[in-house]
Parts: structure tokens; C-alpha cells; sequence
């Protein structure tokens, strides 16, 4: 059997990674979008 909140908070933090590295790739990705725009500008 296994221990029920344990397993919740790994999910919670787990969760919680997923969710701020969704954000990093998220601001990373518009920030090089936003570098080639300029790029192509230039």
C-alpha cells in the first residue's frame, strides 16, 4: 500500500515544475522570436 500523501505531494511538485518550465520554454521561445524579428530588420 502506499502512502496516499506522499504520492500527492510528488504529484503537486511534479506539477509544479512542468507548470515553470512551461513558462521559461514559454518566455524563451518568444524571446528568440522576438531576437530573429530584429535580426531580419536589421
Amino acid at each position: 500500500m502506499v502512502n496516499f500523501p506522499g504520492v500527492l505531494t510528488y504529484l503537486v511538485f511534479v506539477a509544479a515544475f512542468f507548470y515553470i518550465l512551461y513558462f521559461v520554454v514559454r518566455a524563451a521561445v518568444r524571446d528568440g522570436i522576438r531576437q530573429a524579428k530584429q535580426r531580419s530588420l536589421d
